[in-house]
């Protein structure tokens, strides 16, 4: 059985263009030369520093005190796919995906449904059905939002701590 790698992301970054998403919540926290704490965008999973300067991310930045709740999203990727259509609209894809999967996204048209059948129905020219033929398509799952309490912990390590779900 394959495992998938869960990554996070702020659950307020959550739009069509997001930054890389990291492996825990504390990855994305950073301490400023003033002592304050900052949630920022990274360069990425393998390399922590921000994602250009402090300035140049203003927009993103979540400021953050000891205590406060921050919400965050779990997702998994599970790769790119080839979806073939057929003239009766009828599809397979090739490769295996786990059952959770929730995004199905096709780059052509740039466009990300809940299911390959919506996205095979829908995702066409003027919003209908696909053409025939091969479609490249990204599998991936996000999941709902879960809230994590920020401390510093007694070695003095900032860190986020899972609280729970949200509903």
């Amino acid at each position: 059985m394959t495992t998938y790698e869960t990554l996070w992301l702020p659950a307020e970054w959550q739009d069509e263009c997001i930054p890389e998403t990291l492996r825990h919540p504390s990855d994305f926290i950073h301490k400023c030369d003033d002592g304050s704490f900052i949630v920022i965008p990274k360069t990425g999973k393998d390399d922590l520093t921000p994602e250009g300067s402090i300035e140049e991310q203003e927009y993103m930045l979540i400021r953050i005190s000891v205590g406060e709740i921050v919400r965050f999203q779990p997702t998994e990727q599970y790769g790119w796919f080839t979806l073939h259509v057929a003239e009766d609209h009828s599809f397979w894809i090739d490769g295996d995906y786990p059952s959770k999967a929730n995004c199905f996204y096709e780059s052509y048209a740039e466009d990300v449904t809940d299911s390959l059948g919506q996205l095979v129905e829908q995702c066409g020219e003027d919003g209908g059905y696909m053409s025939e033929g091969a479609h490249e398509v990204q599998v991936y799952w996000w999941g709902d939002d879960i809230a994590f309490r920020f401390e510093i912990a007694p070695d003095g390590t900032p860190r986020f701590v899972e609280v729970g779900a949200i509903q």
